[in-house]
């Protein structure tokens, strides 16, 4: 099937389009100067209603992209979307938000074998056990790079724990503690971990019955609830807990995935009978744009509205913020070297839809219309998704500013038209970034409470995010909400 990123010449925006839309993204993430992580990850909170037909095939779809997000950095953040197929069957189709072709290649042959192995092992035996479970195996496997990486962090925040358990009670001390110790001893995570990769997935498998253990038992709910209070103000000394629980928890989202894949083949045989797979190109990176006058907030909020009242309110609390280096944190965003704008792969697949067919209930497997990603969606995706008007469903937003995300090409083959609709979006999005951004002073409370891109605990406040979070935190105090407070007396 034609990709249309190969075929003709790209219509490039302006230096002034790019800045018009960069710089209140810029000002607005270094207003996010107190930005924390949180810890409890979002994988309880997201977990689908397995009895609701619609959730649970959300779940599948996102859960499929969670097994191959399978390398930290964000490279590999994949999305899916099922569509019909004519053959009477159905066609996936994935994007990941920088993979080479080689590397999707492999990631397709990867999903094939998975589905495939989800209906095998189904015919063949309903056992979960997770020492005979081969799909679990193959996902492992794959997703050996990002586990390695947790499992060294789960030991050291293991150790983190135990040398900081001050802020437990004095029973709840010695149960915890003596279950961290007995956890280290059992899965072995003083061992170095094997690199071959069979060997590297037994020791997975023994690991994870260690991690799953730990977490259903009396000392894995105290770790849990010590793990909420971590992220509170006046326990940053205890924010080791955080990180502890938000590693197991992501340990456990893999077994946790299979799952849901083994749920949906035998809700939906026919997605693990008669598909075909195929991944949709990474976008490639633009240049970062930049000027000196893009350099301080005085100047960005001077372009932003024609409004003079807001423009001399907003001045006068960037002004204030000078003292915490508001415009040295500006700049550092405009000089990182990543700062190289990408699409999101969500975004990959929508523009691929509209431009091959079109954005039609009828198109999606069962009139589903729903793109599902690997991780909750970004700030910037999901103000483009909402700005679309095709109505198509998504994961819930974390509420995270990326500012390298940037939108689709537009090809001059596409016409006039395909620019203009282009620029539609940019405005609508741009609109919703300055609410934000004017929001942030008039309401003078903390833009937002940063967590793990994984996580929904978060504490958004601009209008646009109240509806997307399910579950938000009141605190989060910070330097920027402090400033606020002073400003008002």
């Amino acid at each position: 099937m034609p990709i249309a990123s190969g075929e003709s010449e790209i219509v490039q925006w302006t230096i002034r389009a790019l800045l018009k839309f960069y710089e209140p993204v810029v000002l607005l993430k270094a207003l996010n100067i107190a930005a924390r992580e949180t810890a409890i990850s979002a994988t309880a909170n997201e977990l689908s209603n397995t009895r609701d037909p619609v959730e649970l095939y959300r779940a599948f779809v996102y859960k499929l992209a969670h097994v191959c997000d399978n390398v930290i950095g964000g490279a590999t953040i994949t999305a899916f979307m099922i569509l019909r197929s004519d053959s009477g069957g159905v066609q996936y189709y994935f994007a990941s938000n920088q993979r080479s072709q080689e590397q999707l290649n492999v990631t397709q042959e990867y999903v094939t074998k998975l589905l495939r192995r989800v209906k095998d092992f189904s015919s063949r035996s309903s056992d979960s056990n997770l020492v005979h479970d081969e799909v679990l195996q193959l996902v492992l496997l794959f997703n050996q790079q990002r586990l390695s990486v947790y499992l060294k962090r789960l030991k050291f925040h293991a150790r983190e724990c135990l040398a900081n358990p001050s802020a437990l009670d004095t029973n709840d001390k010695a149960v915890v503690t003596s279950s961290i110790i007995g956890f280290l001893k059992s899965s072995r995570l003083e061992t170095p971990l094997p690199t071959v990769g069979l060997e590297f997935v037994d020791r997975c498998e023994e690991l994870l019955k260690q991690v799953s253990m730990l977490s259903k038992s009396p000392a894995g709910a105290l770790i849990q609830a010590q793990a909420r209070q971590g992220r509170m103000p006046g326990y940053r000394s205890q924010a080791c807990w955080s990180e502890f629980q938000h590693t197991l928890s992501r340990i456990l989202a893999y077994p946790e995935s299979v799952k849901f894949l083994r749920k949906a083949q035998k809700t939906w045989p026919i997605l693990f009978d008669n598909y075909e797979i195929t991944p949709i190109p990474s976008s490639k990176p633009i240049p970062r744009p930049s000027r000196e006058k893009s350099q301080t907030a005085s100047a960005i909020v001077g372009r932003m509205t024609r409004e003079q009242k807001k423009i001399n309110i907003f001045r006068e609390y960037v002004g204030t913020l000078q003292n915490f280096d508001l415009d040295a944190r500006i700049q550092q965003e405009w000089r990182k070297e990543s700062f190289r704008p990408i699409v999101h792969a969500e975004i990959v697949l929508l523009d691929w839809l509209e431009r091959n067919g079109s954005v039609t209930t009828q198109r999606f497997f069962n009139n589903w219309k729903y793109i599902g990603g690997s991780k909750p969606t970004c700030k910037l995706c999901h103000y483009y998704f909402e700005s679309h008007g095709s109505k198509i469903e998504h994961r819930p937003s974390h509420g995270n500013l990326y500012i390298s995300w940037r939108f689709p090409d537009v090809f001059i083959v596409q016409g006039e038209e395909a620019k203009k609709a282009r620029q539609t979006m940019m405005d609508r999005v741009l609109a919703k970034i300055r609410v934000d951004a004017f929001e942030l002073v008039e309401q003078k409370v903390p833009p937002s409470y940063k967590d793990h891109d994984s996580n929904t605990f978060s504490a958004m406040v601009t209008l646009q995010d109240r509806l997307t979070i399910e579950e938000r935190s009141t605190d989060g105090m910070d330097i920027v909400t402090c400033l606020m407070e002073k400003a008002t007396l």
